[in-house]
Formats: C-alpha cells, structure tokens, sequence
C-alpha cells in the first residue's frame, strides 16, 4: 500500500456503468450511503503514523456530496462516445484529494450508445482491486423495475471457440503477468 501513495503515484481502479435511464442522483446518493458508506474502507481516511510511518485506516465522517461529481455537460455533445472515453482517462491522470475517503463517483448525463446516463467511478487502488471493487458496486445496485432485485447481467453462450479464447487469454495473463513482475524485480534492484 505504501507504493500506492509516492508523490506522482497515481494508481486507480476507473470503471464505467451505464443505465438503460437517465440517471438520479437523489437515488444514487442515498443507494451509496446506505451500501457503500458501511464498508469501512469507504468511509475512512489513510493517515500516515508520524511516529512510525505506518498507514493506518481512521474512520471519518463521509459528505457524500464531496464524492459524487456532476459536471455540466452539453446533451448534445458530438461525439458522446469519444468524450466519456476521453473523461475516464483524465480521470486516471488526477488525484484524488486525500482529506477524503479516496474513491469518487462521476455522474455523466449524456446519451452514448449503449447508455441514457453514465456513472464513473474512481477507486484508488489501496481499496481494492478491480474485480472485488466492481463486484462490489454491482451489488449495492438494483433495478429500477424491482428494487429489491440486482440487475442481470448479459451471458454469452458457452462454445468451444470462447473455451479456446478463453485458454489463451489466461495463458497472456499469466505470461504478461511475469514479465511485469520480473521487470519490477530488475527495476528494483
């Protein structure tokens, strides 16, 4: 975790949720106290022990309006696609101010493609890693259709040529994985 915050060391988790509605931000704000905001992680503060440079979680009073971010945007905008792509990177090069629990929520309400709305999220990294961190959101949401029900999600079809991909694709993880490592090791040394 300490890596995690060197000056100039900005390491987050961005994913984007789209909605088949535009988005409520009444509705996204108390969702989000009342799921998120009881994860400790989420509604604490890292500080650094002056005495013995240790970090250390400290629970902290959370203002969710500091956390979700909703900008004013044109719903005309060109190429809406492109501007939420461009966003998200944008997001990846600033930080997020650390008199805060450090995760925020951006809430775009431009029509793309595949979304009437689009929630943007921000994780820093000493939360989680991206896949419990998504799951995470994934559970705190609901239908609009039956609040009590999660959303489903879209499964393809097992065939053989996913089974082959699939191969693969673990095979290229693994292998970028541990040229990564190694060159981490050789960089350290």
């Amino acid at each position: 975790a300490r890596l995690f915050h060197e000056p100039g060391s900005n390491v987050y988790i961005v994913s984007m949720m789209g909605c088949k509605t535009k988005l409520k931000p009444d509705v996204i704000k108390e969702s989000l106290v009342n799921s998120i905001l009881r994860h400790p992680r989420f509604s604490s503060l890292q500080v650094t022990d002056k005495d013995t440079g240790v970090i250390r979680w400290v629970p902290t009073k959370v203002n969710i309006d500091n956390h979700i971010i909703m900008p004013k945007l044109d719903p005309n905008i060109e190429f809406p696609d492109k501007f939420v792509a461009d966003y998200m990177s944008n997001l990846s090069r600033t930080p997020i101010e650390n008199t805060k629990p450090l995760w925020d929520l951006h809430l775009l309400d431009i029509k793309t493609s595949n979304a009437e709305g689009t929630g943007v999220f921000r994780f820093h990294h000493s939360l989680g890693d991206g896949m419990s961190l998504m799951t995470l959101v994934l559970a705190c949401t609901r239908k609009t259709s039956d609040l009590n029900a999660i959303p489903t999600l879209a499964v393809s079809k097992d065939s053989g040529y996913i089974k082959v991909t699939s191969f693969w694709s673990i095979l290229e993880v693994f292998w970028n994985s541990l040229v990564a490592v190694m060159m981490f090791v050789f960089t350290v040394l």
